[in-house]
C-alpha cells in the first residue's frame, strides 16, 4: 500500500517548464481614441486599468 502511495506521489512532483514567460506576453491595452472609452463600460475599464497596472509592475516596463 504504502509503495503505491509512492509511485502515485512521485508523478506530482514533476514541473513543466513554461516555454514563455509572463512579460514576454503580456500587453498593456490601449484605447484608440476618447470615442472607445465612452463606449466601454466602467467595469471593462476597471479590469484594463488593472491589467496595465499589473504589466507596469512585474514587467517594469510599458508594451
Amino acid at each position: 500500500m504504502m509503495l503505491s502511495v509512492i509511485v502515485l506521489s512521485a508523478g506530482c512532483e514533476t514541473t513543466k517548464k513554461v516555454p514563455v514567460e509572463f512579460c514576454d506576453v503580456a500587453r498593456s491595452i490601449w484605447f484608440e481614441s476618447a470615442a472607445e472609452v465612452d463606449a466601454t463600460p466602467t467595469r471593462v475599464i476597471r479590469q484594463i486599468v488593472r491589467n496595465n497596472e499589473m504589466v507596469l509592475q512585474l514587467c517594469r516596463e510599458p508594451r
